[in-house]
């Protein structure tokens, strides 16, 4: 697979797994049925995985909670022309009264193509590329200030890579990246994407799952729902479900006794993991986490 055709998360996500990528690629199973990535966010692993020539997935199941975000996935897979008509308008229309009416009806919109559009337009143009709602779920970030680099949005000159133009308001500006966005859509092509729980999703014996999700005590607003301890449990239990099943699964969770206690059956590693997304610089930075298997592998140690 060339540089051009090699697709890059498109979308920035609170605890996205970019950084990591490599390392929880060398964790995974050497062999495994279908991949399910049940809390996708950015989708780095997966992407990652598209990314490496000797990698050949079979059926590919990739879902989230989150719908806004899945219609992003979709829109990217089955229309992206289109997608990048539509941004590309938000973008040449970018000021920051532009931007609080458009963060106004991307809470009431319905239609699956313009939500994709509202959804990354907004993503890439609000503070720190952050994804937040409310309890009656509507997202409510500001504006951000500062220029963000994203394979999705180019914040440099105008290059081949882009035919839409700029916006710039104070020193934030933000262009389509439309060869990532179209190499996104050639790797999504055979994808199943589903809006859903966690719990629905229908992995056979051998299969493998990856779960990402909200961290135990970080930030969980990525819908109205949140995830609290309850949810935490519910998916150790369905880890354990898994496990019975002879399901093959990866975990990543924060480093605390908590986790550590609802997964003493399985194999526990402490890792040392990059930190992008927070208010403050000072926040950010390396944050320790587990990644948890209910399989051998490499340099793995239990709690």
């Amino acid at each position: 697979m060339s540089r051009s055709d090699t697709a890059r998360p498109f979308v920035k996500w609170a605890g996205g797994k970019r950084a990591l990528a490599p390392t929880l690629f060398a964790h995974m199973p050497q062999t495994f049925g279908s991949y399910f990535e049940p809390f996708v966010g950015g989708g780095a692993l997966f992407w990652h995985l598209c990314a490496c020539t000797r990698v050949r997935l079979h059926d590919i199941y990739l879902s989230d909670i989150n719908w806004p975000l899945l219609c992003a996935y979709a829109a990217v897979r089955d229309r992206v022309e289109e997608l990048i008509v539509r941004v590309g308008q938000h973008i040449a229309c970018h000021t920051p009264t532009y931007y609080r009416l458009a963060r106004r009806k991307f809470a009431v919109c319905e239609h699956p193509l313009e939500v994709a559009a509202l959804f990354l337009y907004l993503n890439r143009s609000c503070y720190n590329g952050l994804y937040r709602v409310n309890k009656a779920g509507q997202f409510n970030v500001p504006l951000g200030r500062a220029a963000p680099a994203s394979p999705f949005l180019n914040t440099t000159a105008p290059t081949p890579r882009s035919t839409q133009p700029a916006a710039q308001v104070g020193h934030l500006a933000i262009r389509i990246d439309e060869e990532n966005l179209r190499s996104c859509a050639r790797a999504l092509a055979n994808t199943t994407l589903n809006c859903q729980h966690f719990s629905c999703i229908q992995p056979a014996r051998g299969d493998f799952v990856y779960l990402d999700p909200p961290y135990l005590g970080t930030f969980s607003a990525y819908d109205k729902t949140g995830f609290d301890r309850t949810a935490h449990e519910s998916l150790a239990a369905f880890c354990m479900h898994l496990d019975a099943r002879g399901v093959l699964f990866m975990l990543s969770n924060s480093d605390c006794p908590e986790v550590r206690a609802w997964y003493r059956p399985f194999r526990v590693q402490q890792l040392n993991a990059p930190r992008c997304i927070a208010r403050s610089a000072h926040a950010r930075g390396k944050r320790c986490e587990v990644l948890i298997t209910n399989y051998p592998c490499a340099d793995t140690a239990t709690p």
